[in-house]
């Protein structure tokens, strides 16, 4: 294996090694909360009623809540 080679390989593992330790996000929030919660805001959203529901206000509420973290 000449010298390039063995670089080229050193840089491989290095960066398989950096994306296998690296650290994942774990949101709590997931897409699919966000769509349950806002589901009842889209009336509003797309202007056809004039003010939100109380369902979307809960959703959006709950929504809040569960953001504890900007990651979130």
């Amino acid at each position: 294996m000449g010298r390039s080679s063995l670089v080229k390989f050193f840089w491989v593992i290095l960066v398989c090694m950096v994306l296998v330790d690296s650290p994942r996000a774990h949101a709590v929030i997931t897409c699919g909360t966000v769509t349950k919660n806002i589901a009842q805001c889209v009336t509003y959203l797309m202007g056809t009623s004039t003010s939100p529901s109380k369902a979307c206000c809960t959703g959006v509420t709950t929504l809040k809540k569960l953001a504890i973290t900007p990651e979130d």
